[in-house]
């Protein structure tokens, strides 16, 4: 696929392996012209939220927002231990977490328009840094009082921020967001409702008809069928 969509060859089709043209796909978004252009969409994809809810809850952010802090802190924390770990040359998890974070980053800025879901690798290691985050700054209190104190807010917070956000979900979300975009209307809806004026005209989709499949729960070798 690889060879077939950036060199624009034809579609190699046999009855035991099929390597398709696409319309459209995301090796095709690489640029270095988006990169100053995506800086404040990949800060609110990490940190908050982006355009589609399916994708993440504004109230909630993409982590919850007592996270946001913590995993600044934890990054910042992480940049000093891998700059450490390079000058001892020395094998460090957080050295590699830090790598993983900044190749990340690197994409992020070089995609289209970057969101939740094109992201969603950089999660599970934004979770490393918030730990992190939260580790140096309970390491960093003096007092044995003080850190049960913040241990004890802290834990309560994000007790509180997952019974907020459980509850949501399982009652209000679905009321709330429906219909989601991309999903609400399938594209036999809308041909069924535009019908009378649409007559015997032929209709033409976008790449986005992958979403009938979605829409109406076909499964691949059905959706090949649709005409």
């Amino acid at each position: 696929m690889l060879a077939i969509n950036p060199f624009d060859l034809p579609e190699i089709a046999t009855a035991y392996i099929t390597i398709p043209k696409l319309l459209g796909y995301r090796g095709a978004e690489v640029s270095f012209r988006n990169a100053i252009n995506n800086i404040p969409s990949l800060v609110q994809a990490f940190f908050f939220y982006d355009d589609w809810r399916y994708n993440s809850v504004p109230t909630w952010f993409s982590m919850y927002p007592v996270s946001v802090p913590f995993a600044v802190a934890g990054m910042a924390q992480g940049g000093r231990e891998t700059l450490e770990a390079v000058r001892k040359k020395k094998w460090s998890v957080t050295a590699l977490a830090f790598f993983w974070l900044t190749a990340q980053i690197g994409m992020g800025l070089l995609i289209e328009l970057p969101n939740v879901n094109k992201m969603n690798g950089v999660y599970f290691i934004l979770v490393y840094f918030t730990v992190l985050g939260i580790k140096k700054c309970w390491n960093g209190l003096k007092s044995a009082k003080g850190k049960r104190i913040s241990a004890v807010c802290v834990s309560g917070l994000y007790v509180l921020f997952a019974a907020g956000f459980v509850k949501y979900y399982f009652t209000d979300y679905t009321e709330d967001t429906t219909p989601l975009s991309l999903f609400g209307d399938t594209y036999a809806d809308i041909l069924e409702e535009w019908d009378p004026v649409i007559g015997d005209k032929p209709v033409y989709v976008d790449c986005g008809y992958a979403y009938y499949a979605l829409g109406e729960g076909l499964s691949p070798m059905e959706f090949q069928l649709v005409e």
